[in-house]
């Protein structure tokens, strides 16, 4: 199969709350559980649910996804631009600490490994930058 026809072809993926999105086959292996779905080139039709991660967090792991599919095109002359794409993609959500720990939940369960490394950093440093009282209030402990 060809680059070309593989770019071509396209995953219907909906999320929790019945958003659909159509997915380049080609960006959607950079996502793990799709990976081994897809397997040897096979083909999938209709709807792929996706029950616990909802439209706007979808929207971000797919964004995400893209732009890493999009680096592995251009692998070494990428690789800062790559980082500092995540650094800035990451800001977007660090100021939202829910959003944050649903895009955490959704790069686990889909298992997008670099997703998980790079939200799990986040909450790292977001943990370290605050009080014992604001991280009970925040896992409401």
């Amino acid at each position: 199969m060809s680059s070309s026809s593989l770019k071509k072809q396209k995953l219907i993926l909906m999320s929790s709350d019945g958003v659909v999105f159509e997915v380049e086959k080609e960006v959607a292996t950079e996502i793990g559980s799709m990976k081994q779905l897809i397997g040897d080139n096979r083909s999938i039709h209709g709807i792929i649910p996706l029950p616990n991660i909802n439209a706007s967090i979808l929207s971000l792991v797919l964004e995400y996804c893209r732009k890493h599919s999009e680096a592995e095109i251009a692998a070494a002359a990428a690789d800062n631009s790559l980082k500092a794409w995540d650094a800035e993609f990451m800001r977007r959500v660090d100021n939202n600490f829910d959003s944050l720990c649903d895009l955490i939940t959704a790069a686990n369960s889909l298992d997008i490994e670099s997703l998980t490394d790079l939200t799990m950093t986040a909450l790292a440093n977001v943990i370290k930058s605050k009080s014992c009282e604001e991280l009970q209030r925040d896992f409401n402990m």
